[in-house]
């Protein structure tokens, strides 16, 4: 209610502002033209005054240069400068509060439309999220309990894991682990872990193996052998390598032309004896190495 009160009293405002300066902007206007009138009425009659006096060519040169002294003298008169500075500038000054009342205006409206749709879509968006949340709580709801006991496989119902709890791993560096190995017993392994409180005399080595494998997966000596997992990469290498010659092969044969015959032995030995016979690199290279007295390389 403030805000429409508000733009209401902006318009009114505005409307009564832009009236004003429409009628400052009108006498302005009407001063102007009585100035530029009374300048005109001064020309006409010099030009009647010349006509009635008959004056020669060299004469009417010289009015014409005293109409335009006229002219300039009147636009350089302090008042008459003054008069039209100021009427120019309350123009100019009316002319600018119109045009900032008119955008003022025109953004209050703009304004008034962009809440308006803000208000609607805020509204809207708390709705869309509100019955978002109650179906996603609902959905929620109906789920939840399903889920926490137990989650749907591929051939029936399987119990979820919690991973917060400790888990059993073998390891070198700590070979005890945190849990057993075997945490759901069997009626057997009941009766062994029964057993195992007498005498472990009366065990005999099965029934041990058995008990150390309820708690541990493997021995320290198994967990020390080494995997056969290098028979696997080394298998992988080769066969890259062996693959990549096969492709090579086939490009050599298929792909490529005939070596040029620059590579001829014949034509390297025609071009070793060319440098030769050059002197090329005679300090340290070919040819400081060839015996030219005796035709054969140096010893």
């Amino acid at each position: 209610m403030f805000f429409s009160l508000a733009l209401a009293e902006l318009r009114f405002g505005a409307f009564g502002s832009a009236r004003a300066a429409e009628t400052t902007r009108k006498q302005t206007r009407d001063a102007l033209e009585g100035s530029l009138e009374r300048i005109g009425s001064r020309l006409a009659a010099s030009r009647r005054r010349l006509r009635r006096e008959r004056i020669t060519s060299n004469t009417s040169a010289g009015l014409r240069d005293s109409e335009r002294g006229l002219v300039t003298a009147a636009h350089r008169c302090p008042c008459f400068t003054q008069d039209v500075f100021c009427h120019r500038q309350t123009l100019f000054s009316c002319e600018l509060k119109i045009f900032v009342e008119k955008s003022t205006f025109r953004r209050c409206l703009v304004t008034e439309k962009e809440l308006n749709t803000e208000l609607l879509l805020v509204s809207y968006s708390c709705l869309s999220h509100r019955m978002l949340a109650t179906r996603a709580f609902s959905l929620i709801g109906k789920q939840a309990l399903p889920l926490a006991i137990c989650v749907r496989g591929a051939h029936g119902l399987a119990k979820a894991e919690d991973y917060t709890l400790p888990v059993y791993s073998d390891d070198r560096i700590n070979p005890l682990p945190e849990i057993r190995y075997v945490q759901q017993l069997s009626a057997e392994q009941e009766r062994l872990k029964e057993k195992e409180k007498g005498p472990w005399s009366h065990l005999t080595k099965e029934e041990k193996i058995a008990l150390y494998r309820l708690s541990f997966n493997l021995s320290y000596f198994e967990m020390k052998q080494s995997s056969a997992e290098w028979r696997t990469v080394l298998g992988i290498v080769l066969f890259s390598l062996g693959f990549a010659g096969l492709i090579i092969i086939w490009q050599r044969k298929y792909v490529y032309g005939p070596y040029p015959h620059t590579f001829n032995y014949e034509y390297k030995q025609k071009e070793l004896q060319r440098m030769l016979d050059m002197k090329m690199n005679p300090i340290q290279g070919v040819s400081s190495k060839w015996d030219y007295e005796k035709k054969e390389w140096k010893k």
